[in-house]
């Protein structure tokens, strides 16, 4: 199965709809992206800032 590229943008919007509590963890899942997908560019934000996000899948 091939893997999902998404766009920055959806990115952003996935990451702030955590951040400000829009959805919880388990919400996120059910409407976006697995957990792990979640954390792994949390990581990744924090780490590199969000042009890392755009070379991420």
């Amino acid at each position: 199965m091939p893997r999902k590229n998404y766009t920055i943008e959806f990115k952003q919007m996935v990451l702030d709809a955590y951040k400000h509590k829009s959805f919880s963890l388990r919400g996120i899942y059910q409407k976006y992206v697995y957990h792990t997908t979640l954390i792994d560019w949390k990581k990744s934000v924090v780490k590199y800032g969000w042009k890392v996000l755009k070379k991420t899948s």
